[in-house]
Protein backbone atom coordinates (compact mmCIF):
# COMPACT_ATOMS: atom_id res chain seq x y z
CA UNK A 1 0.00 0.00 0.00
CA UNK A 2 2.74 2.54 -0.48
CA UNK A 3 3.15 2.88 3.62
CA UNK A 4 0.32 4.79 3.64
CA UNK A 5 -2.05 2.44 5.14
CA UNK A 6 -2.16 4.18 8.62
CA UNK A 7 -2.89 7.37 7.19
CA UNK A 8 -5.64 6.11 5.57
CA UNK A 9 -7.27 4.26 8.77
CA UNK A 10 -6.54 7.79 10.37
CA UNK A 11 -8.66 9.50 7.49
CA UNK A 12 -11.41 6.64 7.59
CA UNK A 13 -11.05 7.07 11.73
CA UNK A 14 -11.71 11.19 11.60
CA UNK A 15 -14.72 10.94 9.07
CA UNK A 16 -16.64 8.15 11.20
CA UNK A 17 -16.21 10.41 13.94
CA UNK A 18 -17.33 13.65 12.13
CA UNK A 19 -20.54 11.22 10.92
CA UNK A 20 -21.39 9.58 14.27
CA UNK A 21 -21.25 13.28 16.02
CA UNK A 22 -23.24 14.83 13.24
CA UNK A 23 -26.75 15.40 13.55
CA UNK A 24 -27.89 11.72 12.60
CA UNK A 25 -25.20 10.08 13.96
CA UNK A 26 -26.05 6.58 12.31
CA UNK A 27 -23.01 4.81 10.57
CA UNK A 28 -23.79 1.46 8.83
CA UNK A 29 -20.70 -0.69 8.62
CA UNK A 30 -20.20 -3.65 6.13
CA UNK A 31 -17.09 -5.97 6.84
CA UNK A 32 -15.99 -8.85 4.81
CA UNK A 33 -15.02 -12.83 5.87
CA UNK A 34 -11.84 -11.38 7.69
CA UNK A 35 -13.91 -9.74 10.62
CA UNK A 36 -16.45 -12.16 10.41
CA UNK A 37 -13.85 -15.22 11.24
CA UNK A 38 -12.23 -13.00 13.78
CA UNK A 39 -15.34 -13.17 15.34
CA UNK A 40 -15.85 -16.89 14.96
CA UNK A 41 -18.82 -16.32 12.63
CA UNK A 42 -17.95 -19.21 10.24
CA UNK A 43 -17.05 -18.26 6.52
CA UNK A 44 -18.75 -19.82 3.65
CA UNK A 45 -15.51 -21.45 2.59
CA UNK A 46 -15.60 -23.30 6.38
CA UNK A 47 -19.88 -24.12 5.49
CA UNK A 48 -18.64 -25.61 2.01
CA UNK A 49 -15.71 -27.84 4.44
CA UNK A 50 -17.68 -30.79 4.44
CA UNK A 51 -16.96 -34.50 3.42
CA UNK A 52 -19.73 -34.82 1.19
CA UNK A 53 -18.55 -31.80 -0.69
CA UNK A 54 -14.42 -32.11 -0.24
CA UNK A 55 -15.11 -36.32 -1.34
CA UNK A 56 -16.58 -35.02 -4.94
CA UNK A 57 -13.25 -32.66 -5.02
CA UNK A 58 -15.68 -29.51 -4.70
CA UNK A 59 -14.67 -26.27 -3.39
CA UNK A 60 -16.99 -23.15 -2.46
CA UNK A 61 -16.04 -21.32 -5.33
CA UNK A 62 -17.00 -24.08 -7.69
CA UNK A 63 -20.96 -24.83 -5.25
CA UNK A 64 -21.32 -21.26 -5.75
CA UNK A 65 -21.41 -20.75 -8.87
CA UNK A 66 -24.39 -20.64 -12.03
CA UNK A 67 -22.34 -23.34 -13.61
CA UNK A 68 -22.85 -25.58 -11.07
CA UNK A 69 -26.71 -24.81 -10.69
CA UNK A 70 -26.86 -25.60 -14.60
CA UNK A 71 -24.69 -28.76 -13.40
CA UNK A 72 -26.27 -29.99 -10.83
CA UNK A 73 -28.90 -27.72 -9.11
CA UNK A 74 -29.90 -29.60 -5.99
CA UNK A 75 -26.50 -29.91 -5.06
CA UNK A 76 -26.11 -25.86 -5.37
CA UNK A 77 -29.43 -25.33 -3.56
CA UNK A 78 -28.35 -27.87 -1.35
CA UNK A 79 -25.11 -25.85 -0.35
CA UNK A 80 -26.68 -22.46 -0.59
CA UNK A 81 -29.79 -24.18 2.21
CA UNK A 82 -27.03 -25.29 4.27
CA UNK A 83 -25.41 -21.79 4.18
CA UNK A 84 -28.53 -19.96 5.12
CA UNK A 85 -29.71 -22.61 7.94
CA UNK A 86 -26.13 -21.84 9.38
CA UNK A 87 -26.31 -18.22 9.60
CA UNK A 88 -29.61 -18.37 10.37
Amino acid sequence: DGGDGDGAMADAAAWLREVVSSEHGLVLVLCGAGMSADSGVPVYNDVARVDAYERRGLTYRELSTPRMLERDAALFWGFWRSCHDTYA
